[in-house]
């Protein structure tokens, strides 16, 4: 029974091995930039919860009335929510561009595909 399972997690590691080099020799440079761009989107939600955390510790301080600026920390409050809305328009244009880019991507393997049959 181990040696199936191995046997079919070794082809499935070929598999997947031949798709991304199919995807890879199709259009390495829209491979790549979708690459990227799935990581930056995945780091893009922990830096919106970092910028959370400090938007909630910034308001606990003026709440508590322990802010030394003019302003009573109202400046760097609003900073943050701008930054927080910021992030969450960049999420969804990452999002949008991604979903293109793979969509183009996915036409030309079928275009590559297509002429590797012919």
């Amino acid at each position: 029974m181990k040696g199936i399972r191995s046997s079919k997690t070794g082809q499935l590691i070929r598999n997947i091995a031949t798709v991304i080099s199919l995807v890879w020799e199709t259009n390495a440079r829209s491979t790549a930039l979708l690459a990227i761009l799935m990581v930056v989107a995945g780091l893009v939600p922990a830096i919106q919860l970092w910028i959370s955390k400090l938007l909630l510790d910034t308001l606990a301080v003026i709440i508590q009335g322990g802010v030394k600026e003019p302003d009573g920390g109202v400046s760097r409050l609003l900073v943050l929510a701008g930054v927080q809305a910021g992030l969450f328009f960049l999420s969804g244009l990452l999002a949008t561009v991604q979903n293109t880019l793979r969509e183009l991507l996915a036409e030309q393997v079928r275009i590559q595909i297509g002429v590797k049959v012919l």
